[in-house]
This record gives C-alpha cells, sequence and structure tokens, in this order.
C-alpha cells in the first residue's frame, strides 16, 4: 500500500492519542513513516512527531515499535525529537533518546 500522505482519521488519531485506530492502521499495512498532508501547520510530519508534538509517549513506543524512524526528518528538515522539545514534551524526549542513534544515547 503507497500512500503520499497519511489518511486524514489516521492524523486525527494520532492527535488524540487513539491507539486503537492507529494499530489498525498499522495492522492493515500502512507504513508508520507516512507523512501528514502539507499545510500551514502540518508541514509534511511524520507521525512520530506529530505524536512528539502532543506528548503522546505510548503512541510513540507504538511507533517505534512499528518501525518509525526516530532520526526521520519531515519537510522542514527536524525531526520527532527537535518537535518533542520545542513543546516541552520531556517524556517524549526521553523516550526518542531511548530510541534514537548511539551516538544520541550517549548525550
Amino acid at each position: 500500500m503507497f500512500r503520499r500522505s497519511a489518511p486524514q482519521d489516521l492524523i486525527n488519531a494520532t492527535e488524540r492519542n487513539l491507539q486503537p485506530i492507529v494499530q489498525k492502521y498499522l495492522d492493515k499495512g500502512i507504513n508508520p513513516n507516512v507523512r501528514t498532508h502539507i499545510d500551514p501547520w502540518y508541514q509534511g510530519l511524520q507521525l512520530l512527531a506529530l505524536a512528539a508534538i502532543h506528548g503522546h509517549v505510548d503512541l510513540l513506543k507504538l511507533l517505534l515499535e512499528r518501525g518509525a524512524k526516530v532520526d526521520g526528518l519531515d519537510l522542514s528538515r527536524r525531526t520527532a525529537l527537535s518537535w518533542a522539545a520545542e513543546h516541552c514534551q520531556y517524556g517524549a524526549v526521553k523516550v526518542l533518546v531511548e530510541h534514537g542513534p548511539m551516538s544520541m544515547q550517549r548525550m
């Protein structure tokens, strides 16, 4: 299944931390690195970044377990960690650092 952007209900579920809906999409084979559509707010964010912005730690863990790239870049060349830090989501920052590349874990 190839998609250029995530379905709107998947984006909404990620924002609202509705894990069963996100899980359903992942089970159907949607790529956990799919980007949101492009508009002034979303900027082509990956689902991981969207979950990080809102501090949804358990959803971050689910996406990471299903293959989301912790160092994936959005269209503005930012990572989920960058977004989590900007939005003071310290729990999300901790999870992303723990799942990050080895160089990130030594910080």
